[in-house]
């Protein structure tokens, strides 16, 4: 389950074409090292909600 606050749904929609060069195995190595470069910077623009990281998921 994926749960985005604004900032990171609005970072999310802006980085859709580089995710979508990245996956696609026309993209050539440049294109795709392009687009990763692109898409950690796009995640690095990511505000991480307070006690976000604090969250456990029990499985079982």
């Amino acid at each position: 389950m994926q749960f985005h606050p604004p900032n990171s749904y609005a970072i999310k929609q802006a980085s859709h074409e580089v995710y979508e060069i990245r996956r696609n195995p026309a993209s050539t190595p440049a294109e795709a090292a392009e687009a990763t470069a692109k898409s950690i910077a796009f995640n690095d623009m990511v505000n991480v909600p307070s006690g976000a990281k604090n969250i456990s998921w029990n499985h079982g």
